[in-house]
């Protein structure tokens, strides 16, 4: 399976699971494969970082001879280099102890500069996620046919957002409602247009003691949600992540 931006035909591979490839076909059926996006700040977080950067490398250079992040200057950054840049800043904190005390001392600005690479790094690196749906108006839903077997801890990249009334079982333990059985508790009862992507790590995850002790009390699966990834995701972090950057204002559309 494969994600496609509409405009660039730019392809990113997916795997695919049994859930995944119903879920598209029934997006076909109704003629709703495709996705625009909602928000994207991230594009932002990197053009911040990129000017800090260059602000930073060229009064460093100029004033003390440090040229120590000239290397990222004018280049498209990869998570490689942000681990770079990360402990490149860390390294000069530990080499040059007085640079705090004298960037204060000569420019503020040049000080908060200085300061935002750590912060823009962070920022870029936890701000991996983006909201797509294929409605504007008129919402899209389809009755989930897999029950709750479907529904995992696991994090991974792409996440069906379900549609329901109500609050799911972990909402319900999260916000403190000991009313766990009852009309108004909906676990993934149907899957809508509406998807979450955070291209960050995938992981194995476990449910909080707390909640399964809440299961365990009221005699109920301990469930939350579905997700999927992307194929080959440690070989391919920076593919997928300029893909999303780059296709800025593009939609996209599933494909098997």
């Amino acid at each position: 399976m494969q994600l496609v931006f509409s405009s660039s035909g730019d392809k990113l591979n997916l795997k695919t699971s049994e859930v995944a490839e119903w879920y598209v076909q029934q997006l076909d059926k109704d003629k709703v494969n495709y996705f625009h996006h909602i928000d994207r700040p991230i594009a932002k977080t990197m053009s911040k970082l990129r000017t800090v950067l260059e602000n930073t490398n060229d009064f460093f250079t100029k004033k003390f001879n440090i040229d120590v992040f000239e290397k990222y200057i004018g280049r498209q950054l990869t998570q490689n280099d942000l681990n770079h840049i990360h402990e490149d800043w860390v390294k000069l904190h530990h080499d040059k102890p007085g640079m705090i005390r004298l960037l204060e001392q000569l420019s503020q600005q040049r000080l908060n500069d200085f300061r935002d690479i750590n912060e823009f790094v962070h920022e870029y690196e936890d701000g991996q996620m983006y909201e797509y749906r294929n409605y504007k108006e008129q919402r899209w839903a389809i009755d989930n046919p897999f029950g709750t077997k479907i529904l995992n801890w696991n994090h991974w990249q792409i996440q069906i957002e379900g549609n329901n009334l109500g609050r799911s079982t972990y909402q319900k333990w999260l916000n403190f409602d000991d009313n766990a059985v009852d009309t108004d508790t909906a676990d993934m009862l149907t899957m809508s247009g509406n998807l979450f992507i955070d291209i960050k790590q995938p992981r194995t995850l476990h449910p909080p003691k707390e909640y399964q002790d809440y299961c365990a009390k009221h005699n109920i699966e301990c469930v939350n949600s579905d997700y999927v990834n992307f194929a080959n995701f440690e070989d391919n972090i920076d593919i997928v992540r300029q893909a999303f950057e780059k296709n800025t204002d593009d939609t996209f559309f599933f494909k098997t």
